[in-house]
């Protein structure tokens, strides 16, 4: 019967172990169960079901769970198993006696001390001393990032029909659970961000994200903002939003717009600088070939070319120089298209000769090799025979690459103008933050309400 796991225990090994454990509590194999659980690895999952087998022995036999209980050199174990006996044995001043002992080791305890705590203020509020539960309940709150357990107090105060405090607990309960917005519902906030932003409400979508802990949603967050900025024609807030994008794969198109902007504004010396600041190589080789074209830097082709000869992989280097190429030829340097042809030829060799190389990549380093040592005619021609040779390939989407960020957050297709019933039913079955750019283009002046009942909940949860 027992299994010793290597590495973490998948959850679905805990959960056939726990249906034994069952089972075996309720035939009375208590001892037994406590054996098979020492087999889990994991010392949190251990533990929670020692505490529950603990638990279920002392609502039948009070001084053996308590023996149980104390069966542990850990204070903080210790802590939390004597609140749970607490909680179901039948003598109510062996109960306060064990959570006045709780308390006292909960003051030992260095790490998780929050924790004990709040084991011992639901087991307080189970026993109807609602004012010692919610006094711990509040000493632990700035902290803490448990709200089930404030939850716990608070239900126990509504049960009593101590409705005021049921309330306090609950709003306290909610500031809890703000602290652990765990990352997917970050993510899903990312359809807010970018409705606010769209709707130039950029205070209010700064402050949100600013708020997030993952890393991944705040970058996506900034990137909304900048590409919403650049679309109010505000280039200085979309120039430090994408300064604050920490993942490169996020930023790429709402820098090219950034580029595109101000050159068409006659500052291409500061879009140079902008393309320099991106981060990853080839987003960076992009940049500068949109402001060497569209900018007419023909200055640019040499530091683009160090750009590209910094590249480990020859295939690659050698579609970054077609590109370049193409560059140059539309700039009408000719001398410069000499030498890229001289270039390309090398790098083609390169490839063909990398016995890693796929037969596809040959087969077009092969092409190019010939195009490069062919006579060159008109750059007109020169740009056409680079497009044949090697079709411009579309960069990468912004999303990361654990596809956390969804592909639509950056490319949404808003649809024909939605029928009132079926917006009333989408925001009944789904997030309302994937459905409220429906019902804003159904009713746009439905904004400020929104956000006005949003501040007034807002408010409520900090008062």
């Amino acid at each position: 019967m027992k299994r010793v796991v290597k590495g973490r225990e998948s959850g679905a090994h805990i959960n056939r172990l726990g249906n034994v454990v069952r089972d075996m509590v309720a035939l009375g194999h208590h001892d037994r169960a406590t054996r098979l659980m020492q087999s889990v690895r994991d010392e949190d999952v251990r533990e929670s079901w020692l505490e529950w087998i603990i638990t279920e022995v002392a609502r039948e036999e009070g001084e053996r769970g308590e023996a149980l209980a104390r069966d542990t050199p850990d204070d903080f174990r210790l802590c939390r198993r004597l609140a749970a006996v607490s909680q179901v044995v039948a003598d109510r001043d062996r109960a306060s006696h064990l959570l006045t002992e709780a308390e006292d080791v909960a003051g030992r305890v260095s790490e998780r001390t929050e924790e004990a705590l709040l084991a011992i203020a639901a087991a307080r509020a189970v026993h109807g001393d609602l004012a010692r539960a919610e006094e711990l309940v509040r000493v632990c709150a700035p902290v803490s990032t448990d709200p089930e357990s404030v939850l716990e107090v608070a239900a126990a105060a509504l049960r009593a029909e101590d409705f005021e405090r049921g309330t306090r607990l609950l709003i306290l309960a909610e500031t809890v659970a703000r602290r652990s917005v765990p990352p997917r519902d970050e993510w899903q906030s990312l359809h807010w961000v970018r409705t606010v932003a769209d709707m130039r409400d950029f205070g209010r979508a700064e402050k949100l994200v600013r708020s997030f802990h993952d890393s991944a949603a705040r970058s996506a967050g900034w990137a909304l903002i900048a590409e919403a900025a650049l679309v109010a024609h505000d280039l200085q807030l979309a120039e430090r939003a994408l300064g604050l994008v920490e993942d490169s794969s996020m930023e790429r198109r709402a820098r090219l717009e950034l580029l595109r902007m101000y050159i068409a504004a006659g500052e291409v010396a500061h879009a140079a600088v902008l393309a320099r600041r991106a981060d990853d190589r080839l987003q960076r080789i992009n940049a500068l070939l949109v402001v060497a074209r569209e900018g007419r830097r023909r200055e640019l082709i040499d530091e683009i070319l160090c750009e590209i000869a910094s590249i480990g992989h020859p295939a690659r280097q050698l579609e970054q120089t077609l590109r370049l190429l193409e560059v140059a030829a539309e700039l009408r340097d000719r001398d410069q298209v000499s030498a890229l042809c001289e270039e390309l030829g090398r790098i083609a060799a390169l490839v063909v000769a990398d016995p890693g190389t796929d037969g596809f990549e040959k087969s077009k380093a092969e092409r190019c090799r010939g195009f490069a040592a062919g006579r060159m005619r008109t750059l007109t021609e020169v740009m056409e025979q680079v497009e044949n040779l090697w079709p411009r390939i579309i960069p990468p989407l912004p999303v990361v690459p654990s596809k956390a960020i969804r592909y639509e957050l950056f490319n949404p297709v808003t649809p024909a103008l939605r029928p009132p019933d079926e917006i009333a039913h989408r925001l009944s079955h789904q997030d309302w933050t994937t459905v409220v750019d429906d019902l804003l283009q159904a009713n746009p002046g439905g904004y400020h309400a929104l956000v006005t009942e949003l501040d007034v909940l807002d408010r409520a949860g900090l008062e």
